[in-house]
């Protein structure tokens, strides 16, 4: 299977640490570029080292806001409410970072795909994506290798990625990855 091609402005998007900024006032929260294969959120340059905050994102291919150790309730509060709201550019943000990092395998067998998260790792977790709901039948049994792909640009399963983009059938992988 072939990875999108990743432009400048992928790898920007992809590079930054900063995923929420401000919340609450004078807290940054993201990752940074090494870091452990599970989504989460962290206060990203701390002022000091009580505030060295985090938050799981997810557990075992489920949705979770679980701390990763004690939190000033204010902040818990405001920063979940944030999450709730931003749940999807956040883990559209994580999903980039997880191509980029080799965190995400797709394994064709026609008409599905498997996705393996964080291969090897303690965290893994598969997802069976069947393709017959988004190409027909005759379309998805026909696919090969060559033609799906993870896109970092699009965080998406990309069907004929070789294809003109306007041709190109992407599938959000953070509503394939992860269950509520």
């Amino acid at each position: 299977m072939t990875t999108g091609r990743m432009t400048r402005q992928a790898r920007e998007i992809a590079a930054m640490p900063v995923i929420l900024s401000n919340i609450p006032p004078g807290f940054d929260w993201g990752w940074h570029s090494r870091e452990e294969p599970r989504m989460h959120l962290q206060v990203v340059d701390p002022r000091t080292s009580k505030e060295k905050y985090k938050i799981w994102l997810e557990a075992h291919g489920r949705r979770v806001i679980e701390p990763a150790g004690p939190i000033r309730s204010g902040v818990l509060k405001t920063i979940t409410t944030a999450i709730t709201e931003h749940r999807q550019f956040i883990e559209d943000r994580w999903v980039r970072f997880m191509i980029l990092n080799g965190w995400l395998e797709a394994h064709l067998a026609a008409p599905q795909v498997t996705l393996v998260a964080y291969p090897r790792t303690p965290n893994a977790f598969n997802r069976l994506v069947d393709l017959t709901g988004d190409l027909t039948e005759k379309e998805a049994m026909k696919l090969t290798d060559q033609d799906v792909g993870l896109s970092i640009e699009m965080a998406s399963l990309q069907i004929w990625p070789w294809k003109p983009p306007d041709e190109w059938q992407d599938l959000r992988l953070s509503s394939l990855l992860w269950e509520s």
